[in-house]
């Protein structure tokens, strides 16, 4: 378990203060309560952020589902927010029983410097044509890209575990420039193809679509964290970001 925190660089056109209270636990197993308490305030921390709405200073924490940490990075990094906690105070700390577990719960009042990052508000793309229904195993996989500006995409999928991949560009796709206000079909030269990989009944695929002004390759290893900082590396008013969570099942 651990907390990564990536901090915005994007110029602020303002900045002002949040006061906001939140409140964080984290079981006592296998480590100390000391420990426990630490961990507690960061998710304290990450919640008072949350609460205000901030985008570019993201907490990844790894009691989420990937799916649920993938919709909120999507959501947040979307945002025209960003900032940090300049000062914060632990106004209550505990330790609570529940169902034979001990948690150290914190509650703090934190102030956040909010700022407004530099965005596109006419830089916009529409998904269409994923399937709500769960798609079947080995079932052919497409949809359209509809950009409001001349762009390009690089399409990514992670499961629950957090293993990913490139859907595109891929070495018989290379990464092409869409065009604005029509709807680029894909798979472009081949299929793309649902492979369930668990024995679960109904397996979870996050499909995330990162559209950028400029084509920017992507190198680093297909990690959730190396993912975030390469999102966040490029600037705000230069990518638009879309989530898509499917189902499959046999």
């Amino acid at each position: 378990m651990f907390i990564l925190l990536i901090l915005s660089t994007t110029p602020a056109l303002f900045a002002q203060t949040k006061k906001v209270q939140a409140k964080g636990d984290w079981e006592i197993a296998n480590i100390t309560p000391e420990t426990a308490r630490g961990k507690a305030i960061e998710v304290a921390k990450s919640n008072a952020l949350r609460s205000a709405g901030i985008s570019e200073l993201f907490t990844v924490i790894n009691t989420n589902t990937t799916s649920e940490r993938l919709s909120y990075f999507v959501s947040s990094s979307n945002s025209e927010l960003s900032g940090e906690i300049v000062n914060y105070k632990i106004v209550n700390e505990q330790i609570l029983t529940e169902e034979k577990h001990l948690f150290y719960t914190v509650s703090i009042e934190a102030v956040i410097q909010l700022k407004k990052n530099k965005r596109d508000l006419e830089f916009d793309a529409y998904i269409e044509g994923i399937k709500e229904v769960p798609y079947q195993n080995g079932e052919n996989f497409s949809f359209n890209v509809r950009p409001t500006k001349a762009c390009y995409t690089h399409i990514f999928w992670f499961d629950e575990a957090g293993k990913g991949n490139i859907v595109y560009p891929n070495p018989a796709e290379p990464s092409q420039m869409l065009h604005v206000n029509e709807s680029n079909p894909f798979p472009i030269t081949q299929d793309y193809k649902i492979r369930k990989e668990t024995q679960e009944p109904v397996e979870s695929i996050s499909v995330i679509f990162v559209l950028t002004k400029k084509d920017i390759p992507y190198t680093s290893k297909i990690t959730l964290e190396d993912f975030h900082q390469w999102v966040l590396s490029i600037p705000s008013d230069q990518r638009v970001i879309k989530y898509h969570n499917i189902h499959i099942t046999y």
